[in-house]
């Protein structure tokens, strides 16, 4: 074909390309460029990049950037990393002291997994060990990915470890019944120091966990005697990780007849507040003018003398009982929820409202709830007069006349049921 006739056609459309181009640049205000092409309107500012002139001169330090890294982690989670690693460069050293614990030797784990299985450790906390000592070796120097056979090897490790080891069961922290917290406002522990039962008072009322109560300072807690009302400011609390700071209200308490300030949280607090001096002379800057390991010992020896038991006496029951003697008061879940700080309710049903230390007496309740539910068993005397009822119902008596009309309908739909019975099995054996 005719050479010719190709470059007219291509020409043309050239032409019909070049004119649809100047038209997109005339609407878009664009000028033509023959050798970059089109360029922006001059009156638009282009920002220029940062020169090293013009930057402000700013050095980091490496301890700056290890501090910055630090902050990740919570103080707590950092000091069980801590333990956790000491134990295993302890048992690294006397396996063989030329060998180096990080980066790890995957032998060298197995090794530490079969000795914490020997020394019957639960099976949760050998694989939190082997988790946390896997975090930390990939923060190390000379740090590697492990190769298939390794993390094959690892893997048959855990499931050895879930198989040989025991399973702990979890313990919770006890519970006090109202009864029991009124005697701990009256106890003083081995100490000497008052200031613990008010820390059961005020942790209870304000529902703190252990840190959060040995963490108070005076310039947390806001005072307001002409309502009789305290302000408790959590300045770091376990869920707030962007350290925002949550206020728990701790109102009185006192009723009208008798004086009742002695058991009363708000009237307690006051009265340590008054003594601050105290914490200053022994120079520390808690309320209670003790460190947090002798505040934990104090609320450890108070729980003991009040329930009679160590048994699951830890600081963590003040916490725990408030969400329990609050559900017995009939507050909602989302009320306790709300008071207790927590996130939602399901830790709160599923963890804090569990395993009550009035299990005993709570349980012998239940089977006349389950049997006699039109019976209020609230108390061991309605508990009792529950019981003769329904062996009264049972017997040859006349029953009483306490019944309502829907257990007769019960009763009269069962010996219906009962009579229907009988007639299919005469039937059949006709």
């Amino acid at each position: 074909m005719k050479n010719g006739g190709i470059r007219e056609w291509l020409a043309e459309k050239k032409a019909e390309k070049d004119v649809i181009f100047r038209e997109y640049l005339r609407t878009k205000n664009l000028n033509e460029s023959p050798v970059k092409g089109p360029t922006v309107r001059p009156d638009v500012h282009i920002r220029q990049l940062d020169t090293p002139r013009n930057l402000e001169t700013v050095r980091i330090s490496d301890q700056e950037v290890e501090t910055f890294i630090h902050g990740a982690r919570a103080v707590n989670t950092h000091k069980q990393y801590n333990s956790i690693t000491k134990g295993y460069r302890d048992f690294v050293a006397t396996q063989d002291p030329s060998a180096d614990c990080f980066p790890i030797i995957p032998s060298m784990l197995v090794r530490y997994a079969i000795y914490l299985t020997r020394k019957k450790r639960a099976k949760e906390t050998i694989l939190k060990y082997i988790r946390v000592l896997r975090m930390v070796d990939k923060s190390s120097a000379g740090a590697r990915k492990w190769s298939v056979s390794e993390e094959e090897l690892m893997r048959l490790t855990r499931e050895a470890v879930r198989r040989k080891s025991p399973s702990s069961r979890p313990k919770q922290a006890l519970t006090l019944t109202d009864q029991q917290l009124r005697n701990a406002a009256l106890v003083t522990p081995p100490s000497g120091r008052k200031s613990g039962s008010t820390a059961v008072l005020l942790g209870v009322a304000a529902c703190l966990r252990p840190g959060e109560l040995a963490d108070l300072e005076r310039r947390d807690i806001t005072d307001d005697r002409s309502n009789n009302v305290l302000w408790v400011n959590v300045r770091e609390g376990k869920t707030d990780i962007e350290r925002w700071g949550e206020s728990v209200l701790v109102a009185c308490c006192c009723t009208e007849n008798g004086k009742t300030e002695v058991f009363c949280p708000f009237h307690r607090t006051i009265e340590l507040l008054d003594e601050v001096d105290v914490c200053r002379k022994l120079q520390t800057t808690s309320i209670f003018g003790c460190t947090k390991e002798e505040l934990n010992k104090d609320i450890k020896d108070v729980l003991r003398i009040v329930t009679g038991s160590s048994h699951r006496a830890t600081a963590h029951a003040l916490r725990k009982s408030a969400a329990h003697l609050m559900a017995e008061r009939g507050m909602s879940p989302q009320e306790i929820a709300d008071h207790g700080r927590w996130k939602s309710t399901t830790t709160v049903l599923n963890t804090y409202l569990r395993q009550s230390s009035s299990y005993e007496d709570k349980a012998k309740g239940y089977a006349s709830k389950i049997f006699n539910p039109a019976v209020s068993t609230s108390t061991s005397s309605s508990t009792r007069a529950s019981c003769a009822v329904t062996s009264a119902r049972h017997s040859d008596r006349i029953e009483p006349t306490t019944i309502s009309h829907s257990r007769r309908v019960r009763r009269l739909t069962t010996e219906a049921e009962i009579m229907l019975r009988e007639m299919i099995r005469n039937k059949r054996q006709d």
